[in-house]
């Protein structure tokens, strides 16, 4: 089995931490007993989805992409999208059961258009998941896409490999950071041991960044999902907890 972590200066060197002043705009941290009015369920399944003791957990189908027009329980903010800068984040863990799972969030208008931060499984092969941050925009179902593999895990054994990212990633910070025109994706991994000698760094991971010349969503989303490939099983399901959704705006 080896994990790694593929981080080096050009990556860290895309993403430092927030360039403004920022304050609160929309935070939730699922503290009820089911979803707040400030979110709108797309493709609602109530048999999927829980909010319960600080957490949204949300399960989906192997196969069942984190898209916005087919995934299950699409969260949808009802506030309106700020006008000035702003950065989404949100925190979750999960134990990779697919091998094939994806958190997106970010700005969507419909279906063919929108500009996403990604959190992706991705099995390479049978011996290698990659796990990756990806940017995406969509503009009239036209797709301009940056990709980066922060941490690959090998290990033939696909439920031996499913267990790697937990017992070494406490939990996983993705994020989206609007200034100007210009949308940064990055994330983070935030470890189970601090120090020892697989673990991650904790530092912030970005890709390249995207121009967006008008808005391109009207909303805040939150999409997951789970792709299947002849490298992965077939039929499962995958789960994510997610632990809050803060949206800062520029001062």
């Amino acid at each position: 089995m080896t994990i790694r972590t593929i981080l080096g200066a050009a990556a860290l060197a895309l993403s430092a931490g927030p360039l403004l002043a920022q304050t609160v705009y929309f935070e939730d941290g699922f503290d009820g007993d089911d979803l707040s009015a400030d979110w709108e369920l797309l493709n609602p399944d109530p048999d999927a989805y829980l909010v319960e003791a600080g957490q949204l957990i949300l399960l989906t189908a192997d196969g069942v992409p984190a898209a916005y027009d087919a995934a299950t329980n699409v969260l949808r903010l009802t506030r309106p999208v700020p006008k000035g800068d702003w950065t989404m984040t949100a925190r979750f863990n999960m134990a990779p059961q697919t091998m094939g799972e994806a958190l997106r969030i970010g700005v969507a208008r419909d279906g063919q258009n929108g500009l996403f931060s990604s959190f992706v499984l991705e099995a390479y092969n049978y011996a290698l998941t990659n796990i990756r941050v990806d940017a995406d925009k969509l503009a009239k179902g036209e797709v301009t896409a940056f990709r980066r593999t922060a941490m690959g895990i090998e290990e033939r054994d696909i439920e031996l490999r499913s267990g790697q990212f937990s017992d070494r990633v406490a939990a996983v910070e993705l994020r989206l950071e609007k200034v100007g025109r210009k949308y940064q994706s990055s994330i983070r991994f935030e470890p189970v041991n601090p120090g020892a000698d697989d673990a991650p760094s904790g530092e912030w991971i970005g890709v390249q960044k995207l121009t967006s010349l008008r808005s391109p969503g009207d909303a805040f989303v939150l999409i997951f999902g789970s792709a299947s490939n002849g490298y992965t099983p077939d039929g499962g399901e995958a789960l994510v907890e997610v632990d809050f959704v803060r949206i800062d705006v520029a001062e």
